[in-house]
């Protein structure tokens, strides 16, 4: 059973998110298009940087700040690790299992243990393809910051800082970060080093304290759809054709686009109540896609690595038809049984618009 108050809009962002994540990890590696669908990873941080904000700063959570931020760590862990433990541990025993496997187990293994830690972005980061985990090293660039934001975010709202001021110096930081490392370091460092990915977190924390400063049943001021569906389509083209991911495409052209769609989709989601853009938003084939999202993002991976097409001696179709079976059901089954057990409602805290008295809740996905 779905959590219930679900925002269904966020979730089909999510939805295309992953659908451009897909593109570049499977259509990529056996045709020359989709080596730009790298972009979804940004849009997720975008994203979640806005979820996070939106709901910390809504929260009527009481006690101590540390307290507090000791509670969000613990719900962060048990929304997020099962289905993280579960591809730690069923990844090296599906890897044992099948024959012609690339990699020693033991070093599966050990990658395994990296998974866990959060720390396969290091890794790659100094040059070593953490595969067949590699796309892990995004959560733990996310994790990272989870663990320094709610403080920030915690004790501004203490000292009565209002959720407007927060969101500019969020912007200035978000700019400041992207530029400094755009400037100093070079592709594959700007890459998988935290600071520019912070800096999209952040943009999307700033996007979140800005519609939390207006008030209840305001919504903000709907953009023109030409200018959005522009940006989608310019996105589109960037997913299909893109280039290398450790050239200078993402940090010049890339992470800026992918940045300024997820904030205008999420803008607009929040300014208008209907149209065409929510109704394929709100789907029900987009948004299921978005709710599965985490767990087709930890799976979709794996198969490439374990059905090798020569050492099966089938033919390309066949292997492919396995490969998408075997994800269909490790995302199932990851979803259902490690992710939505330890879902909670969000109650109204990602709601475009609130009762002015209204409960609130400090609950996350």
């Amino acid at each position: 059973m779905l959590p219930q108050n679900r925002f269904g809009y966020l979730d089909g962002i999510r939805g295309l998110a992953i659908a451009a994540v897909i593109c570049v990890h499977w259509g990529y590696q056996y045709t020359p298009l989709g080596g730009g669908g790298y972009l979804g990873v940004d849009v997720f941080f975008v994203l979640s940087g806005f979820v996070i904000t939106m709901v910390l700063w809504r929260s009527r959570d009481t006690g101590a700040l540390p307290s507090r931020w000791w509670s969000f760590i613990v719900r962060r862990v048990r929304r997020l690790y099962p289905a993280l433990v579960g591809l730690a541990v069923l990844g090296p025993l599906l890897w044992a299992v099948t024959p012609g496997t690339p990699l020693p187990l033991s070093t599966v293994v050990e990658r395994a243990a990296l998974v866990l830690a959060q720390v396969t972005w290091v890794s790659e980061m100094d040059g070593v393809v953490m595969d067949p985990f590699r796309q892990t090293w995004s959560l733990g660039v996310e994790w990272l910051f989870y663990l320094i934001w709610p403080i920030v975010l915690m004790a501004a709202k203490d000292r009565g800082i209002r959720a407007g001021g927060l969101a500019w110096a969020a912007a200035v930081a978000a700019l400041a970060l992207y530029l400094g490392s755009a400037l100093l370091l070079d592709t594959r460092v700007f890459y998988f080093l935290p600071p520019a990915r912070f800096g999209q977190i952040l943009v999307g924390a700033a996007l979140a304290l800005w519609f939390v400063e207006r008030p209840p049943h305001v919504r903000p001021r709907p953009l023109g759809l030409a200018v959005l569906l522009v940006s989608m389509a310019a996105f589109a083209v960037y997913v299909v054709v893109g280039p290398d991911p450790f050239g200078n495409g993402p940090r010049t052209v890339g992470v800026p686009l992918a940045t300024t769609v997820a904030v205008l989709l999420i803008h607009h989601g929040y300014a208008t109540a209907d149209g065409p853009l929510h109704r394929l938003l709100g789907s029900g084939p987009v948004t299921g896609l978005g709710r599965i999202s985490y767990s087709l993002y930890l799976w979709h991976w794996l198969p490439l690595f374990l059905l090798d097409k020569d050492e099966l001696g089938l033919p390309l179709p066949v292997v492919g038809l396995m490969g998408l079976t075997l994800v269909v059901v490790m995302t199932t089954l990851s979803y259902r049984f490690l992710e939505l057990p330890f879902m909670r409602s969000r109650s109204d805290a990602l709601a475009p618009t609130r009762r002015a008295t209204g409960s609130e809740t400090s609950s996350v996905t």
